[in-house]
């Protein structure tokens, strides 16, 4: 690893807004509604346009024909992964690797990341003698999973489907997807359900491997800023005073199919549900450094909506588990986090929205561009950027 070096600490004001804490609400007993969390202030963007107003062709940006951004990873050997870092405060744009964030970081800053791993999602099994092919495409809650049930007969609710060791059940058609989509329910306990779906399976998944920790397999989609961070670096950032706090949200496939913004207006555009949850050590940590001012990182889209949702029940944040069907565009006023690392991401896509939401769609174009200039493919897993407020 290279340039572990960390400059001095800069001193920076406590930002009012963050330092202290507003009161405390009841957690919502029911999935987060699209149209209740979608904020109306001008906070978190510098964007002139707010969700309200912005058309999707706002988040245009003229992508080369040579880089294909969200696809599969292009399989040059970087070495270290590269990092665009995008200074809100001063509007430069910095190109490096992500070991400089260890320069951009103070003792105390708390960087926040998504422990989720990846499930096998795939798999054959038979209902009523018919062969059947079943892929998962979110977690739903305990046992209950969203997918899709391919078979020559009908499926209908109650059928019950046996592949490999384990049985499930249909339990009712459930909305959205691409094709019929199922909620179906393993007919085990979830120690068995765990090792179903870990069964030969890792998806592209290295944290394990790399050693960062990691829950239970509910992720059907690679979290993928979470597993750019190599296990050497996250020591190094701890041996610097830099903390780390780990959530848990468990992405879906629909949140990645349903990604582009084909609505007249963003605000139109609905982003599908995910569940998440935050550990009460986690709240603790978190709570911490927003009342002494410091920097809180997520580390991917995925855990500033866990974090930015739980949010949105009151501050200190508390332990919880829930479902959220937050969707983040500019103009959404950011409670929590102050700084975001997360790929670069494809034109009228919901995680442009939410990254020019966070970053101000001026910054994160002039950036995107010289990324482009400098060479960058956009390829994920292999560069990623870094948006701090200051």
């Amino acid at each position: 690893m290279t340039n572990l070096a960390v400059p001095p600490v800069r001193k920076r004001p406590l930002t009012p807004t963050r330092a202290g804490f507003t009161s405390q609400s009841a957690s919502p007993s029911r999935p987060l509604a699209n149209d209740a969390c979608r904020p109306a202030t001008q906070e978190g963007s510098s964007s002139a346009a707010t969700a309200g107003t912005m058309k999707p062709d706002e988040l245009d940006f003229p992508m080369p024909p040579e880089i294909d951004c969200g696809g599969p990873a292009y399989e040059e050997n970087f070495g270290v992964p590269r990092m665009a870092t995008f200074e809100k405060a001063s509007g430069e744009v910095r190109l490096g690797h992500v070991d400089d964030l260890l320069k951009h970081l103070d003792p105390g800053d708390l960087v926040v990341l998504n422990n989720s791993r990846v499930a096998r999602t795939g798999f054959h099994g038979t209902i009523r003698s018919a062969e059947a092919v079943i892929e998962l495409r979110g977690f739903i809650d305990g046992c209950d999973w969203a997918a899709t049930v391919d078979s020559r007969v009908t499926v209908e609710p109650g059928d019950r489907i046996a592949a490999d060791a384990v049985d499930f059940e249909i339990v009712r058609a459930a909305p959205g997807g691409t094709g019929p989509l199922w909620i179906i329910r393993f007919l085990c306990e979830e120690s068995l359900m765990d090792a179903f779906l870990e069964a030969g399976h890792t998806n592209g998944d290295t944290r394990t491997e790399q050693g960062q920790a990691a829950s239970r397999l509910r992720s059907v989609a690679l979290p993928t800023a979470s597993s750019i961070l190599s296990r050497a670096l996250l020591d190094e950032l701890g041996k610097h005073g830099i903390r780390t706090a780990e959530v848990t949200l468990h992405a879906g496939l629909p949140s990645f199919e349903k990604n582009i913004i084909d609505e007249e207006r963003i605000d139109l555009h609905r982003v599908p549900g995910e569940r998440y949850s935050i550990s009460a050590e986690a709240a603790e940590k978190i709570n911490g450094a927003l009342a002494s001012g410091r920097r809180i990182v997520a580390v991917g889209t995925t855990v500033l909506r866990a974090v930015e949702s739980a949010a949105l029940s009151g501050l200190p944040l508390t332990a919880r588990s829930e479902w959220t069907e937050l969707a983040i565009y500019p103009g959404f006023t950011f409670r929590v986090c102050n700084g975001l690392m997360t790929g670069f991401h494809p034109s009228r896509s919901s995680h442009l929205a939410l990254s020019a939401a966070f970053t101000g769609r001026d910054l994160l174009f002039r950036g995107y561009d010289e990324a482009v200039r400098s060479g960058y493919r956009f390829s994920p897993g292999h560069e990623i950027t870094l948006t701090l407020e200051n």
